[in-house]
C-alpha cells in the first residue's frame, strides 16, 4: 500500500480509478450532485445551512457513485467556503492499495461559495448489491 497526500494533486489525478473511470466520468457526476444541491439551496442560504449542506452533497454522491458503480466503497468529504478574503485549507490522507484504489479533488465554483470535493473510493473484492 502507498500513502498518498492530498496535496500531491498531479500524482493523485493519475490514480482515478482507473478501470471505473473508462465505465463514467466521476467529476461529472459530483459536479452534477453539488450544482443540483446549490441550485436547491438557493441564493440565500446561511452559514447554518453549511452543514446540511455538505452533508446532503456528501451523501449524494455516494449515491450516485455507488449506483453506477459498485466495485467501490465511497468515502466523500466535502468542504464548502463562502468567497471573501478569509481562506480555508483542508487536507486529506489515506492508506490504500495504489493498485486497486483511487482518489480525486473537484473544486467548484459557485457565486457566493467555493466547494471542494474529495472521493475516495476503496475496492471492494466482490461488487455491493445494488
Amino acid at each position: 500500500p502507498k500513502r498518498v497526500e492530498a496535496e500531491e494533486e498531479e500524482e493523485v489525478r493519475e490514480i482515478i480509478f482507473d478501470e471505473a473511470s473508462a465505465e463514467f466520468n466521476f467529476e461529472k457526476v459530483c459536479k452534477e450532485v453539488v450544482n443540483n444541491a446549490l441550485d436547491k439551496a438557493g441564493e440565500d442560504f446561511k452559514l447554518k445551512d453549511y452543514e446540511d449542506l455538505s452533508t446532503q452533497i456528501s451523501e449524494g454522491i455516494v449515491k450516485e457513485l455507488s449506483g453506477l458503480c459498485s466495485k467501490f466503497y465511497y468515502a466523500v468529504f466535502t468542504n464548502i467556503v463562502e468567497k471573501g478574503p478569509a481562506t480555508a485549507q483542508m487536507g486529506l490522507s489515506c492508506f490504500w492499495n495504489p493498485d486497486k484504489d483511487g482518489m480525486i479533488k473537484i473544486a467548484i465554483s459557485h457565486p457566493k461559495v467555493n466547494v471542494i470535493v474529495y472521493v475516495v473510493g476503496f475496492q471492494n473484492e466482490e461488487p455491493l448489491p445494488k
